[in-house]
């Protein structure tokens, strides 16, 4: 059934805009699938929401396929995140793979350091092989960031500062080509500048979002600001902790990793499981922003993920508990100008 719009009476009267936006969805309904029916319908009922206040039309019944009425949610998230603008679903599938077995991954090293296994001299080739499909993972995302409002971020936060770990780890793992030299400032000096404009873009991004809160007829409550004011500040300004392995890097290149090595044996290590901790841990938050953007996670729950992003702290106090006197967290001790 169909809302008709008041002030629009009379047999001669004008059909309202729902009645045609009613019609119009009948007529392309003609034919599909009962299957398809019903995912064109939740398009159609998904663009209906996100028309701005001051072009809202009146409400449309939209029919529910037979027995579907009650989809489940790995259902409607398959439907919304399988998505045909993923290639081959490369991105979807090198995703659960860094993210779900790089997690399972780090649990295991956590747990095997508890229970007093000694500290890996150098990384394994299952992680090593992990850091591969997270790259893979970054640049099947960049033809899918089509949302003007969405893509600086996910390319610069996202995309810019998973590669960045990905990259450091990387570098760290004692398997970093020497040839490679010449580009590590190159490439330190662009994640430099991702970080700065992914900071730069969520202000931004803050900014509108905020402007478009206030001129809504209803006023948003403060829960509701402070909340979307720590969605765009969380995601961001704590990729300023990638900025001292960059320093590193740009002032003392591969000869500070090797006076380092040499002084403290496990730094190195440290450094990795860090690195790729933060890895896992970013791909996790914005996946989770995808989530959340398709309407399939809260934000409170997002915010939430976002204690994930101090697994490397936790990495880093079990390496100092498993090797004791091999490796340092002192800038002084460690940092390039001073070692």
């Amino acid at each position: 059934m169909v809302a008709r719009e008041e002030g629009s009476g009379g047999m001669g009267s004008r059909p309202a805009r729902s009645e045609l936006f009613a019609g119009s969805a009948v007529s392309e309904l003609e034919g599909v699938a009962v299957e398809e029916e019903q995912e064109l319908m939740s398009a159609l009922a998904d663009d209906l929401l996100l028309q701005p206040e001051a072009t809202a039309v009146a409400a449309v019944a939209i029919p529910a396929a037979p027995g579907t009425s009650k989809r489940n949610w790995w259902g409607l998230m398959k439907q919304r995140m399988w998505t045909k603008m993923d290639f081959l679903h490369l991105h979807a599938i090198s995703g659960v793979a860094f993210s779900g077995v790089g997690t399972l991954w780090i649990m295991k090293y956590l747990y095997d350091a508890a229970q007093g296994a000694p500290m890996q001299a150098a990384p394994d080739a299952l992680s090593l092989g992990l850091l591969t499909v997270g790259a893979i993972n970054c640049f099947s995302c960049l033809p899918m960031t089509s949302n003007p409002n969405q893509a600086g971020g996910f390319k610069f936060l996202g995309v810019g500062m998973t590669l960045n770990s990905i990259w450091q780890a990387w570098w760290v793992s004692g398997t970093y080509p020497a040839g490679l030299a010449s580009v590590d400032p190159w490439l330190a000096g662009a994640f430099l500048i991702a970080i700065v404009s992914g900071i730069v873009d969520s202000e931004v991004a803050l900014s509108r979002e905020l402007g478009i809160m206030q001129s809504r007829r209803v006023q948003p409550t403060d829960v509701e600001v402070n909340e979307t004011v720590i969605n765009h500040r969380a995601a961001s300004y704590p990729n300023l902790l990638h900025i001292p392995v960059l320093y590193n890097i740009l002032a003392g290149g591969q000869p500070w990793l090797a006076r380092v090595s040499e002084r403290w044996p496990a730094e190195p290590m440290m450094l990795y499981h860090a690195c790729f901790a933060i890895a896992v841990a970013n791909s996790i938050v914005f996946l989770c922003a995808t989530l959340k953007d398709r309407k399939l996670m809260t934000l409170r729950a997002w915010l939430y993920v976002q204690l994930i992003v101090l697994a490397p702290l936790v990495t880093t106090a079990i390496d100092l508990h498993a090797a004791p006197g091999q490796l340092s967290i002192d800038p002084t001790q460690v940092y390039a100008g001073f070692i």
